[in-house]
């Protein structure tokens, strides 16, 4: 029966420690919010020619298109233009 107690006891003193260490996190969150979400969240565009993943306000657009330079929208529109003939 002691053993069962002291089990109890360290399960209860664990839980008041993993409650405490998320209070002390949520609250440093709420004081720096930038912080609070590292990878906020970004909407991101892959690019129509290599499709690499780029932040929709770093892409450059093009119709529906999104590309990651100039050069990959240039190419993309020649190729387009080839598809066409």
């Amino acid at each position: 029966m002691a053993r069962f107690l002291v089990l109890l006891a360290i399960v209860w003193l664990a839980w008041v420690a993993w409650r405490g260490w998320q209070r002390k996190r949520m609250s440093s969150a709420a004081k720096n919010p930038s912080r609070a979400t590292p990878s906020a969240t970004r909407l991101v565009v892959p690019c129509a020619y290599c499709r690499l993943h780029v932040p929709t306000e770093e892409a450059l657009h093009h119709g529906r298109h999104a590309f990651c330079c100039q050069d990959h929208r240039q190419r993309f529109q020649e190729n387009q233009g080839k598809r066409d003939q």
